[in-house]
């Protein structure tokens, strides 16, 4: 993040839940702080997000674990659900 402080006009993210954002967020702002970022810069701040859209909990149950092995996320608790709609 001291990179990102120092040289960086957009920072991103991947992967973290809302509050893990904001607490990133938060230790960015910090750092900026205390390293007398140059005030005319502005870091923009990004966060990728994914969706999964199934038709049951199996199917979403499947979608996540592909999700995981195609990232290299191990341990699927990583993988949140907000919100699961059946159709």
């Amino acid at each position: 993040m001291q990179i990102a402080a120092n040289y960086a006009y957009i920072w991103e993210r991947s992967y973290l839940n809302p509050e893990q954002f904001v607490s990133f967020n938060k230790k960015l702002e910090n750092i900026c702080k205390k390293t007398n970022q140059d005030e005319g810069r502005r870091i923009v701040k990004s966060i990728e997000l994914d969706v999964i859209i199934s038709e049951s909990d199996s199917d979403l149950k499947y979608k996540k674990r592909i999700f995981a092995i195609e990232r290299f996320i191990y341990g699927q608790s990583d993988i949140q659900t907000r919100t699961h709609w059946n159709t």
